[in-house]
């Protein structure tokens, strides 16, 4: 039984979905615990033919198409689609640390009372040298 679906909403995600299926691929967590759901919303570029080579190789992951566009209605999407207890939420152009999983495991069963919603840090990183004006602190309030 599947404890944990990630749900990762998806919109012409082409330049960074592979970066954040990587980081999900490579937890040190055991893929017994866990699934993959890419939510696609209409994508136009190169997503789902990205996403087709994780699932080739994964089968921990599956790939959902949602015509409605819109974020509430990718998310709504992937919790209908889910089949584990808990739903972590990643968005597509995010990097999950090699622990993500086996941090929000252990939350699960180590705090008393059990959880039932897990936040955690949000570290950014980017593609492109961000302005000077910019600073780390903005994007981890």
């Amino acid at each position: 039984m599947v404890l944990i679906t990630v749900v990762v909403p998806s919109y012409n995600g082409e330049n960074y979905i592979a970066k954040c299926l990587g980081s999900l691929i490579s937890q040190t967590h055991s893929t017994h615990d866990y699934e993959v759901i890419i939510i696609n919303n209409n994508s136009t570029d190169n997503t789902v033919e990205i996403v087709e080579k994780f699932i080739k190789n994964y089968p921990h992951m599956k790939l959902i198409n949602e015509p409605h566009q819109g974020i509430s209605f990718v998310r709504n999407r992937g919790y209908i689609e889910a089949q584990g207890d808990y739903v972590a939420y990643i968005d597509d152009d995010c990097v999950a640390d090699i622990n993500w999983i086996k941090i929000i495991h252990q939350s699960i069963y180590d705090v008393t009372p059990q959880p039932l919603v897990i936040g955690g840090k949000i570290l950014p990183y980017y593609n492109t040298i961000p302005p000077k004006w910019f600073s780390n602190e903005l994007e981890t309030f």
